[in-house]
C-alpha cells in the first residue's frame, strides 16, 4: 500500500513522544502526533512525502528481521531514475550520507506475518520537518529509545529528470507489483474499512497510546513569571502519570496550589493545559505561555 500523510510527527513504539517533538512548534502549527506499532524511531509526514506499506508472510523463524527483503526493490527503483540510492546501516535508505528514507517493522509471531513500512521524502519541507523534530534533550531524562537525527534531502532534488510525486508513486507501485509478483489488487472491503475506523477510535487516536505509552520519566524545565525565575520538576511513571511535582518560584501560593493539583493527572497536552488554565484563571498572566514550559 501507498499513502500519505498531513503533516505529522509519528513516533516509534517504545518512544517518549514528548521528548521526540518541538512541542510549541507541534501546537502552533497544527501538526499532529502519533505513535505506530513498530520500533524504530521519529519520522515526519507530510503531503510531500510517499509512505509503503508491505506486509509478507515471514519466511525464516531465526532470520525474522530482514529489512532488505523489503527496501531492496525500493532501492532498485530509485536506481532506475538515476538515484543513487543505498541502504544505511540503520534500516534507512541514504544517498551522499543523506536520509532520504526510514523504515520500521512490527512482527505478528502468531499469525507469522511482517509488517514493514517506510517513508520517502520526495518533495517534503525540510524545514517544517527539522523544526517539529527539534528537541530539547535536557528536558527529559528517560530510558525509552532515542532517535538518531539525520541530515535530510527530497528525492526529487536528485532525480536525473524532473517529475512529480503521482508519477513516481505510480512507477514505484508498478515495480512493487512486478517484483513481488502481486495479482490480487483490490481496495479495502466494508468490513475491512469499520475494523479501521474502529480501532482507529479506540486507541489510535486517544493521548493514551500517543502520550501514555511512553515509559517513566523526569521532566525539568524553567520559567519565567513577573520578571522572576522558577523551575518545574514532574516525575511521570509509566502511562503518563504525574507522581511528583515541584514548581519552585518565588510566588510560592500559587504554584504550591498547581503542583498539588497536577499529581495523580496525566502528562498530557490537555489536560495540562485544562489544569493551568483553571488555576491561573483569576491571574493577569498567560496560561498558554506557562502551558509550554510543562512541556
Amino acid at each position: 500500500m501507498l499513502w500519505q500523510n498531513e503533516n505529522t510527527v509519528v513516533v516509534g513504539k517504545h518512544q517518549n513522544a514528548l521528548a521526540e517533538i518541538n512541542f510549541k512548534y507541534v501546537i502552533d502549527n497544527h501538526i499532529k502526533v502519533a505513535r505506530r506499532i513498530s520500533g524504530g524511531g521519529t519520522v515526519f509526514h507530510d503531503a510531500g512525502n510517499l509512505n509503503f506499506t508491505i506486509g509478507l508472510p515471514i519466511i525464516s523463524e531465526t532470520n525474522i528481521i530482514d529489512f532488505r527483503r523489503f527496501i531492496d526493490p525500493v532501492i532498485e527503483y530509485l536506481q532506475s531514475l538515476g538515484v543513487n540510492a543505498v541502504p544505511s546501516g540503520r534500516n534507512d535508505i541514504i544517498v551522499n550520507n543523506l536520509k532520504i528514507s526510514g523504515n520500521a517493522e512490527h512482527h505478528f509471531r502468531k499469525e507469522k506475518l511482517i509488517l514493514h513500512h517506510g517513508t520517502l521524502l520526495f518533495d517534503s519541507n525540510l524545514r517544517n520537518l527539522g523544526k517539529a523534530i527539534q528537541t530539547s534533550p535536557d528536558k527529559y531524562t528517560d530510558k525509552a529509545v532515542q532517535s538518531v537525527r539525520s541530515k535530510v534531502v527530497n528525492i526529487r532534488e536528485l532525480l536525473l529528470r524532473d517529475m512529480g510525486l503521482t508519477e513516481f508513486r505510480q512507477g514505484l507501485e508498478q515495480h512493487l507489483i512486478k517484483h513481488f509478483n502481486i495479482t490480487d489488487i483490490r481496495g479495502f472491503t466494508c468490513e475491512e474499512t469499520d475494523l479501521i475506523e474502529a480501532i482507529t477510535v479506540t486507541k489510535f487516536e486517544k493521548d493514551e497510546w500517543n502520550y501514555g505509552y511512553s515509559p517513566a520519566y523526569s521532566f525539568h524545565s524553567n520559567f519565567e513569571y513577573h520578571n522572576k525565575s522558577g523551575s518545574i520538576l514532574l516525575e511521570v511513571e509509566r502511562e503518563s502519570r504525574i507522581t511528583k511535582a515541584e514548581i519552585m518560584h518565588p510566588d510560592s501560593d500559587l504554584f504550591t496550589q498547581l503542583s498539588s493539583i497536577l499529581v495523580g493527572k496525566r502528562h498530557f497536552p490537555k489536560v495540562i493545559d485544562s489544569i493551568i488554565k483553571h488555576v491561573t484563571k483569576d491571574i493577569s498572566m498567560g496560561y498558554a505561555d506557562l502551558t509550554f514550559n510543562f512541556f
